[in-house]
Order: structure tokens, then sequence, then C-alpha cells
């Protein structure tokens, strides 16, 4: 060890290099605890993304016994809506209808089915919340959602419906109306807290049938989890079911 001023320098590294070093470490510490993913908004948002998939798989099963995708509750009480009779497409989880737990309003999920019927030709039809005998066997299975779903592969983009818009990355803007990217199956929102400020506990887009995609990074502004399940995804695996 060489002295500086009378005094050793410790491994090699003069007091100038430790200086330098812990002022690094501080202002890394400093980002870490000021930053609103601290260790409680981390565990926070793992249980929303496990929460998600919960929801996820509990639609799947949904799916592949009724031949149709859930519809929305709009009431707040846990039940699906009646989509026969309604064009119903977004409201909240129907946790009731799926066989789960009814959570905490603070808790409860956003969802969104994706509906496009097609009143004069079951055969060309894309409404995934009803069942429907598309392929005109005179009865109703998985395999006429699965058409379904193909059908819905082949729609032209229209905001009318559910769609999800960037991530501020590779997939553009958040930006419903100026960046629709594509339309899905059916998607999930799990709010955290309230980061945008406007008194509404999901944040950012999460108000109609736009949700940002999955791959959206949290920010100051913005925390929600969103889960989508796209039209080949979930036809892969309804066929593997």
């Amino acid at each position: 060890m060489r002295r500086i001023g009378g005094l050793k320098a410790a491994s090699g590294f003069t007091f100038v290099e430790l200086a330098v070093v812990l002022a690094v470490m501080g202002l890394l510490m400093w980002t870490v605890s000021g930053h609103f993913l601290n260790v409680g908004g981390v565990q926070q948002r793992q249980a929303a993304e496990r929460h998600g998939e919960e929801v996820k798989s509990a639609v799947r099963a949904f799916a592949l016994a009724n031949a149709r995708l859930p519809c929305p509750d709009t009431n707040h009480d846990g039940r699906a809506n009646d989509c026969i009779t309604t064009s119903t497409h977004t409201g909240w989880v129907p946790y009731e209808t799926l066989g789960m737990a009814i959570p905490d309003a603070s808790k409860q999920a956003f969802y969104g089915v994706y509906r496009h019927p097609d009143n004069a030709d079951a055969a060309a039809d894309a409404d995934l919340a009803v069942t429907l005998d598309r392929s005109g066997d005179g009865r109703t299975n998985t395999f006429d959602l699965i058409r379904g779903l193909n059908n819905a592969v082949g729609q032209s983009l229209n905001t009318d419906h559910i769609y999800v818009t960037g991530d501020e990355g590779r997939e553009g803007a958040i930006d419903c109306a100026a960046n629709p990217v594509r339309h899905v199956a059916f998607f999930v929102v799990m709010p955290l807290d309230d980061r945008d400020g406007d008194g509404d506990r999901f944040d950012s887009v999460h108000t109609g049938s736009c949700a940002y995609a999955p791959s959206t990074a949290a920010a100051h502004d913005r925390d929600d989890v969103v889960i989508v399940e796209g039209f080949s995804v979930l036809v892969g695996w309804l066929r593997s079911s």
C-alpha cells in the first residue's frame, strides 16, 4: 500500500477513487429507494401478475367447457352479463362465473373480450362471447369457438372492438387513437396504484376498449399489469387440451 497525505489507501485505491465509488453507490441506493418499484412495489406487482395469470387460466377453462369466452361483469357482482342480448365487451372480470373468489373491490381486474358478430353468416361470425354453431353441423363445441377465433384473425383493425396499443418501445407509443396495434381474444388489466393521479386506480389508457401492450414497462405515471390472450395462442391451447 502507498501513503497519500500520510494515510494509507485501502486495497490499492486512493481515497479519491473510494469517494467516487461511495458516491455512485449512494446515488444508486437513492434511486432504488426513491423509485416507485421499491421492494413493496415489486411484490405488489408480482402478486398482480400472478392474479392475472390465474384469471387467464380460468377464462381458458371456461372457454373449453362452454365453447365461448365469458362476457364481462358490469355490475361488480362477480357474474357475467348476458352476451346474447347485449353488446357488452368490457367490464370487470366475472369472478363468480369463472368459479373464482371475488377479491376486494380495489383489486378487481378490468376485462375485455373480442366481439365481432356476423348476424348474416354464422360461419363468418367472430363474436367470441356467444356459443354459436359456426360449422353448421347442428351442434356447438370447441371447434365452433376455434372457428370464431380464426374468423377474428381475418378481421380488419377496428377500434370499436378491444385492442392493444403500444408499449413505448418496439410496439410504438401508448396512444389508443394514433397507434392501435392489434386485436386480441381477451385482455385482463390488474390495477396497482393511482400513478397518474387522476383519482382512478387504473392508470394510463385503461378506461375502455384499449389496453397497452403487456411488454409495457412500469413508469412513474403507470403501473397497471396487463395480460392478453391472442387469437392464435388460444386456438393452439384449445387444440392441445
